[in-house]
């Protein structure tokens, strides 16, 4: 899982494949409101069947991973341009 449990069923083991509103939003630690933002954004994996909004949990966890690689890349990006910026300034001595 995400980050969450999900209940356990009282039969046969069950995977988990989606996750609603309130689950998703503690697996990821965010407000259900910030959910409902990043959803009606577009901005986190979700999809709507027959009415019911659900986030697939595959889904979540892909979108997650590639979050933090963009923002390890990010940080990688920063700091070569910090360095750079930093080789570039003459000393004034």
């Amino acid at each position: 899982m995400i980050g969450i449990e999900p209940k356990k069923p009282s039969g046969p083991s069950v995977p988990c494949l989606s996750l609603r509103a309130p689950e998703a939003a503690k697996a990821l630690s965010i407000s259900e409101r910030k959910l409902s933002d990043w959803t009606t954004q577009g901005i986190v994996p979700h999809l709507k069947v027959g009415g019911i909004l659900m986030y697939p949990v595959d889904s979540l966890r892909k979108w997650l991973m590639d979050a933090a690689w963009k923002g390890a890349m990010d940080g990688e990006s920063r700091e070569r341009h910090q360095r750079q910026e930093e080789d570039s300034v003459p000393s004034g001595g």
